[in-house]
């Protein structure tokens, strides 16, 4: 249970259980609500929409985005370069989706950059199950652990557990990363 996210609106809290399984309770009585299930073993959780909608990545590089109180999948789409998934994170009024890999690689991918037929009707470019990411972050040489936005979105923080002086932070352009 040590991966888990509280939705936007601080009624519901999303744990990463064992076997693909994501429980979720509600926040103010700690009672069960609904379960998501995927294939292999969660890598990250973010809410996003209405705060019923979960992005769910596992390790192999696969993401779901359900609806969590119907318990109906949305989409799923494969995290684009094939890496191990490490950590997924929303952003922006959920219009980012990032996902960190085992590699050190992160993938943006823009929700409002729709192209009709590009995953769940939401993620722009490539095909339904294999989006293009807008930017491929590959300034870390280690499993990425952390990826934040600040609250406006302009900048992105991508940082490993696994190894000091391992953040990176960049605008929302994307075309300067600092160290």
């Amino acid at each position: 249970m040590e991966t888990f996210r509280i939705s936007q609106d601080g009624k519901f809290m999303a744990l990463a259980a064992s076997r693909g399984f994501v429980n979720v309770l509600k926040v103010t009585t700690y009672r069960w609500v609904c379960a998501a299930k995927i294939e292999c073993r969660v890598a990250g959780i973010s809410w996003w929409g209405n705060s019923h909608g979960l992005t769910i990545g596992n390790k192999p590089g696969c993401v779901w985005e359900s609806d969590a109180l119907s318990e109906k999948v949305v989409a799923r789409w494969n995290d684009a370069g094939g890496r191990p998934t490490t950590t997924v994170i929303k952003y922006g009024g959920n219009r980012w989706i990032t996902t960190g890999s085992q590699s050190g690689v992160a993938n943006i991918y823009d929700r409002a950059r729709s192209s009709g037929g590009g995953g769940s009707d939401v993620l722009g470019g490539g095909t339904k199950e294999s989006p293009k990411p807008v930017k491929v972050l590959e300034q870390l040489a280690i499993a990425v652990s952390v990826i934040e936005f600040l609250p406006d979105s302009q900048v992105l923080a991508v940082a490993s557990k696994g190894e000091k002086g391992t953040l990176r932070m960049g605008t929302l352009t994307f075309s300067r990363f600092f160290a």
